[in-house]
């Protein structure tokens, strides 16, 4: 009996984590992008080039926008984007990502987000030296401008929602031993300019940390993730005020997926300072589903607990609202309404599965303010209400989340979510009221 040939690998929501080494000797019947996937540069094709993109259409209708307290009533507009690139391997020990695009958005009445439009510029552009790969040992160092994420997406996401992704300047090395790695980074934020060929690194911020990855042989199937990141900003804003901040963020999160459970535990302390004030604040997080695999449907239960610290009196010299650093604008609300900064969470879901590449999600959230003084805080971390607009109402509200994505083929997914946002007298006392959220979007990748 013949062998079978590996797959050819899945698309990834990092692309330079794609490795087309599979279709240097693979036989089996072409995808229409192969050709392109695995160029070989020399005869022995250890140095090769690869060729990929993304093309995205989202629309997006808010009823009404900001809970109606931006004065527009309804709102949607049409979000595109597209995204190239090339990866360059040469030989065993060096390597080149770039990785261009554009991005554009038509309809919208409120002002324009700065993720929305884009004109052609470098999204990714960075070298990899690897001086060691094998299956036991790597080291690498990486230069340049790049997306990251790390665990949970909890502190920094690659802000897939927005029209264009977030992207970093600086530099990442990476230690891997069996198991265990270890990433140590020091980037800026890449700022988005109004034309083409203009995004640039904001000198006013810098980024930096290290995060490991280890066994946790206590715990099933047992993971954990020790990390330290530090940030300096000359300007940030909070319900306090606005003030330079520097703040450093130690966590852990416990993890794991012993079939049919899986499950994960974070917890994150902060310290620092911002303007005269000290700062100490807290985030608490867990997530556990289970799923039915012999039952229709192969349904996933699951149940979300967050909390993240507020800051209940402005007056004592401390600031403990939670600051999320670079977070997933989506992470509260595929509305982006809220965001994961003075809040509690209770969280069920139901996942299932009608066919083989169609799932469905229901979730419900349930949200109140931890501190009643502090704000309600949208993506990416501005305040909607202090207490003063809010009347020191602590129900922000519950809303139901309904999701359905379709792979309709290895290149091609469609994605639709209806939000209801039922607001709390937290929102309504101030003048805001029920919000609805209807949002498409289809992507092909290559």
């Amino acid at each position: 009996m013949a062998a079978t040939e590996p797959p050819p690998p899945a698309y990834r929501p990092l692309r330079y984590e794609e490795d087309w080494r599979v279709l240097r000797t693979s036989t089996r019947a072409a995808d229409l992008w192969d050709p392109v996937k695995f160029i070989p540069l020399n005869a022995e094709g250890t140095s090769f080039l690869s060729l990929g993109g993304e093309v995205r259409l989202r629309l997006e209708l808010f009823n009404p926008p900001g809970f109606g307290l931006r004065g527009t009533p309804v709102e949607d507009f049409l979000l595109s984007r597209t995204y190239l690139h090339a990866d360059v391997h040469v030989g065993e020990l060096l390597r080149a990502f770039v990785q261009v695009g554009l991005a554009d958005q038509t309809g919208r009445d409120t002002p324009t987000l700065p993720t929305d439009r884009n004109g052609f510029d470098l999204a990714q552009g960075f070298v990899d030296v690897v001086p060691l790969d094998t299956a036991e040992l790597g080291l690498n160092l990486r230069i340049g401008r790049q997306e990251m994420t790390y665990g949970t997406n909890r502190l920094f996401a690659l802000r897939d929602a927005a029209n264009w992704r977030r992207n970093y300047d600086g530099f990442r090395a990476t230690v891997r031993s069996g198991e265990v790695r270890l990433d140590g980074f020091w980037v800026r934020p890449v700022l988005i300019g109004p034309g083409s060929l203009d995004d640039r690194s904001d000198d006013r911020e810098q980024f930096w940390g290290v995060y490991t990855v280890v066994p946790a042989r206590v715990l099933p199937e047992g993971r954990a993730d020790l990390f330290y990141l530090g940030i300096d900003r000359r300007s940030a804003t909070f319900a306090l005020g606005t003030a330079p901040e520097v703040r450093h963020t130690f966590g852990t999160r416990l993890w794991g997926n012993p079939a049919p459970w899986n499950y994960e535990l974070e917890a994150i302390f902060q310290t620092g300072t911002f303007g005269n004030q000290a700062i100490r604040a807290w985030t608490l997080a867990s997530n556990v589903t289970y799923t039915f695999t012999n039952v229709p449907l192969t349904p996933t239960l699951g149940l979300r607990l967050t909390a993240a610290s507020g800051d209940d009196d402005p007056s004592d010299g401390v600031l403990e609202t939670f600051n999320p650093l670079f977070p997933n604008p989506t992470a509260v609300s595929p509305a982006a309404a809220v965001s994961p900064t003075n809040f509690f969470e209770i969280h069920p879901s139901l996942e299932l599965h009608p066919a083989r590449n169609l799932t469905f999600n229901l979730d419900w959230n349930v949200l109140w303010k931890l501190a009643t003084r502090d704000a309600i805080y949208r993506p990416p971390g501005l305040a909607i209400l202090t207490s003063r607009t809010s009347n020191n109402q602590s129900w922000i509200g519950h809303q139901l989340v309904a999701q359905s994505q379709w792979q309709i083929d290895r290149h091609l997914s469609l994605v639709a979510v209806y939000v209801y946002f039922f607001s709390g007298n937290a929102i309504t006392d101030a003048g805001g009221r029920d919000l609805e959220f209807v949002g498409s979007w289809l992507t092909y990748r290559f």
